[in-house]
């Protein structure tokens, strides 16, 4: 089992979600759909790449704002 941490967002055409520590994307029409499309794709990456037993170390989160 390998915990996920991820971020989803809205745009135009439906929801985008993202996984923070792998950068898998997925999307869907709905917030529940682009989620459980995400973990569909993170079960294919870590069974394709066999990223399972990576260690991350000094992972951080943050976030800012800037006036753009």
């Amino acid at each position: 089992m390998i915990q996920s941490v991820y971020t989803i967002w809205q745009e135009k055409e439906g929801w985008v979600s993202r996984c923070l520590i792998s950068g898998v994307t997925s999307c869907g029409s709905t917030q529940e759909e682009a989620i459980e499309m995400l973990k569909e794709a993170l079960e294919l990456y870590y069974e394709d790449t066999h990223h399972e037993k990576i260690e991350r170390q000094n992972f951080q989160f943050g976030s800012f704002v800037t006036n753009a």
